[in-house]
């Protein structure tokens, strides 16, 4: 936990940390709503204004130039029915690793050059409000994890705090 002390949610799921120890990046954006667990990463998913359907234009020709796979771009709209809570259950090109509930959803994407997860931990508060805690968990596999994820970071941390928004409204 010592590697996370900004994540003080953590301490009520260990089997969350056994996931994410250890990882090359981890970053954790904290958003309120009305909306519990389900519908919030439906909501997050749903998300696709032309400025993000734009990035993922520039990725598919990122991923060309480094030879990397190219995962689907489906944009469709969710609804919290369509968020799977099994273990291995699919959400556009992510895999299901970890989910309760209304407590916690973990996703991952693999592929040659990094591992990349996704992941919600949620928390009820007073008044029928939650506390979403969206958090990125990068493993570099190759030489060209890093280099990938540099290059995307920015634009990653403005998609991922976007996302959470959206999930939030």
């Amino acid at each position: 936990m010592a590697a996370y002390p900004h994540w003080p949610i953590l301490v009520r799921y260990p089997q969350i940390l056994e996931l994410i120890h250890p990882v090359d990046h981890a970053d954790i954006k904290i958003v309120e709503s009305t909306k519990p667990l389900r519908p919030f990463v439906a909501a997050m998913f749903s998300y696709s204004p032309a400025w993000v359907r734009m990035l993922f234009a520039v990725r598919i020709v990122l991923a060309w130039l480094m030879r990397l796979e190219n995962p689907s771009g489906d944009r469709r709209a969710l609804t919290a029915e369509d968020v799977p809570m099994q273990v291995n259950g699919r959400l556009r090109f992510f895999s299901v690793v970890l989910a309760k509930a209304n407590e916690y959803w973990l996703a991952e994407a693999a592929d040659g050059h990094l591992r990349g997860i996704l992941g919600v931990a949620s928390e009820p508060l007073p008044q029928g409000r939650w506390r979403h805690h969206v958090m990125t968990l990068v493993s570099y596999r190759d030489q060209r994890g890093p280099i990938y994820f540099n290059l995307i970071r920015p634009f990653h941390h403005l998609l991922v705090w976007a996302m959470a928004r959206a999930g939030a409204r």
